[in-house]
């Protein structure tokens, strides 16, 4: 990324923490495809 160290990681545990959030309030299959979204991105962010 293009910015530092600091702000990836804090931006990677709010953006985890959306998809944690959204993981547990949706029960069907098809839409949780959809929230992993975010948590591809915390992935991104740490790497």
């Amino acid at each position: 990324m293009c910015f530092s160290a600091s702000v990836s990681f804090g931006a990677s545990i709010i953006i985890g923490g959306i998809g944690g959030v959204a993981l547990k309030k949706e029960k069907t299959t098809s839409q949780k495809v959809f929230t992993m979204i975010p948590v591809f991105f915390l992935l991104l962010f740490l790497a």
